[in-house]
């Protein structure tokens, strides 16, 4: 990488959107060098070539130089941003999820989005008072800070990947801690919890979450004599009637009818 410059850097917080009771725009169009952006607080959306992403808090993007990229959000959306010089040999072992050509997108544990954005605004702090070697110790804040996320990431592709093996026996317990919270726990947004859970398993977190409570309230409605309402309960079905709906969707009658079935088979 070519010796680092104070024009290397262009930074800042944008807090317009903390405030307006309407839609902000912003727009960005041949920046020279990688965008790393991070949502600070509330939701916004980010839009490249004709995409449009969700930006909601402890999502970060980075874009490469050149692409021309619109933020748009509304009330009580803040954003960190910073432009700087990426090196290419970094760029090469990143692991980010890459939602199209030259845009990255990864989402931030607690901790580490707690660390990333005070790394994020001491760049900005630097920026502004511009100290002796000001850009140097900036660069080398933005490469942790880039590295830290990179090493903090899931492996998202395979059904045995650790994230989703947590994630399904959250689901399977009862009673379950919510959805947002698991997908916290997995170190993902909501957003793409849901992409990748629903990619690899085949059904959103809520609807395995209930074929699992299905398959156990089956085996209790054949192994054991409890009312079909203690079974719902303990399976974490909430009310007997959706239980009672749900498990017709599947079996194809009733929790009664299928236990009186069964019975039936067996004498």
């Amino acid at each position: 990488m070519d010796e680092l410059q104070e024009k290397d850097f262009w930074c800042g917080i944008s807090e317009n959107w903390r405030y307006p009771e309407r839609f902000w725009t912003w727009s960005s169009h041949n920046v020279e060098h990688w965008s790393l952006v991070l949502a600070v607080r509330g939701t916004g959306f980010l839009r490249v070539g004709g995409e449009e992403y969700t930006l909601d808090q402890h999502d970060i993007f980075l874009i490469a130089p050149g692409i021309a990229h619109v933020f748009s959000g509304g009330e009580s959306w803040e954003l960190l941003w910073v432009h700087f010089v990426l090196p290419l040999d970094l760029l090469e072992i990143l692991r980010w999820q890459e939602v199209q050509e030259g845009v990255r997108k990864a989402s931030l544990t607690l901790s580490n989005y707690s660390k990333v954005r005070i790394a994020m605004q001491e760049v900005c702090h630097l920026y502004l008072s511009r100290p002796k070697n000001w850009f140097q110790f900036a660069h080398a804040l933005l490469t942790t800070a880039v590295l830290r996320i990179d090493n903090s990431l899931p492996d998202f592709e395979t059904a045995n990947a650790p994230w989703l093996q947590k994630a399904q026996e959250q689901l399977r317990r009862v009673p379950c801690v919510s959805i947002d919270e698991i997908a916290a726990a997995c170190g993902l947004s909501r957003t793409l919890f849901f992409e990748k859970f629903h990619q690899l398993t085949g059904y959103t977190p809520a609807q395995y979450r209930d074929q699992e409570r299905l398959r156990n309230a089956e085996q209790l409605l054949l192994k054991t004599n409890q009312p079909v309402g203690q079974i719902a309960e303990s399976t974490g079905f909430n009310s007997i009637h959706y239980f009672s709906l749900r498990f017709k969707e599947r079996y194809g009658t009733s929790p009664r009818q299928y236990r009186q079935q069964h019975k039936l088979c067996k004498t």
